[in-house]
């Protein structure tokens, strides 16, 4: 469930808040696929890959948190970001 978008700091071309415990924030970059988690911890992961559909998917999921567990942690490889 989207809660709310707003401009950032992400590498991302939007960036979505979600009603989540875990995830803080996530976007997605649509021209090499990439999508970027912000966890609630500070930690940022990015996700190379991520087909559209599962972006969309994602966006739409009830729990982001279950998605983002079930369906993009073990099927991709995140890579995390320094935080500056």
């Amino acid at each position: 469930m989207i809660m709310s978008t707003t401009e950032t700091d992400l590498p991302v071309d939007e960036v979505i808040t979600p009603e989540s415990k875990n995830i803080k924030r996530y976007g997605y970059r649509a021209a090499d696929k990439v999508l970027v988690v912000e966890f609630s911890n500070g930690a940022t992961y990015e996700t190379a890959g991520v087909e559209p559909e599962t972006f969309a998917q994602l966006r739409n999921a009830e729990s982001v948190g279950s998605f983002y567990q079930k369906e993009i942690r073990p099927n991709y490889k995140a890579e995390k970001l320094e935080t500056k």
